[in-house]
């Protein structure tokens, strides 16, 4: 009987080992991130200091779009477009005159037809801008969209 009890106590002792008492946590998940983006239903937000104007999309009567699925915004994608770009982009990074703003435009190019969008610093950032596109020789018109910031 002596042998049976220490055989038992080992027994017991085994079976509480084998059991793992660690508190057992839900399976970790990603949180939810929510939208940023407007609900079609929303008005669409205008400026508080009423400097600029919301700009509207495109007047229907104007467009001049071949590819129906297009929209204003797309960078062409032939490499006449880019290349064009591309010279547009190297032309005003060389400009000693311009600020880091001023180079870091948006330029679209869309067959032959250039738009620029962003921010510069001055009314001649603005012009210089303009001038450096016109001067490539694929660029068949520019749309200067350009802000001059009111600092």
């Amino acid at each position: 009987m002596r042998m049976h009890i220490p055989t038992l106590l080992l027994c017991v002792g085994l079976t509480a080992c084998a059991h793992d008492s660690r508190p057992k946590s839900a399976p970790l998940e990603a949180p939810v991130r929510q939208s940023t983006l407007p609900y079609a239903d929303e008005p669409p937000l205008t400026p508080a200091s009423g400097v600029a104007t919301p700009r509207g999309g495109p007047d229907p009567a104007q467009a001049q779009q071949t590819d129906p699925n297009a929209s204003d915004i797309d960078q062409g994608d032939t490499d006449a477009d880019m290349v064009t770009t591309r010279e547009i982009r190297q032309a005003l990074l060389a400009d000693n005159t311009l600020s880091f703003t001023a180079k870091n435009v948006t330029i679209i190019t869309r067959d032959g037809r250039v738009t620029l969008r962003g921010q510069v610093n001055t009314l001649q950032e603005r012009a210089s801008v303009e001038k450096a596109a016109r001067r490539v020789h694929a660029v068949k018109q520019v749309e200067n969209e350009l802000l001059v910031s009111m600092d």
